[in-house]
């Protein structure tokens, strides 16, 4: 029942036509949408569990994007709107992605990623 909602969900997020994407307290990718990796040019499976930063930012400005984040994880900076920078997809090309960024806690209130 578990599976079947998580992929009832999984569709309605699909459809939306926005792009989610949840990063782990690792730096990983934890979740992932059709459409999201339809912009990356990857499948899903592909991008599950792969490090964000080192796979889909360029180099120039990686450490910069991984600062804002760090931040995020660890609760110095609040949810914002508005953070830009390139995402690179499977054939090189740069992409610039406006975000908005969530803090993502647990039920003890321990955030788990954004």
């Amino acid at each position: 029942m578990l599976k079947y909602e998580r992929d009832r969900v999984q569709n309605y997020l699909d459809i939306a036509g926005t792009i989610i994407i949840a990063i782990d307290t690792e730096q990983k990718v934890a979740l992932i949408i059709k459409k999201s990796s339809e912009l990356l040019g990857y499948h899903q499976k592909d991008i599950l569990g792969k490090n964000w930063f080192d796979t889909f930012i360029p180099e120039k400005c990686r450490q910069e994007t991984k600062e804002v984040y760090l931040q995020l994880i660890s609760g110095n900076l609040g949810s914002f709107e508005h953070f830009e920078n390139p995402v690179l997809t499977r054939n090189g090309e740069e992409r610039i992605i406006r975000w908005y960024n969530s803090i993502l806690k647990d039920k003890k209130g321990r955030i788990i990623g954004t």
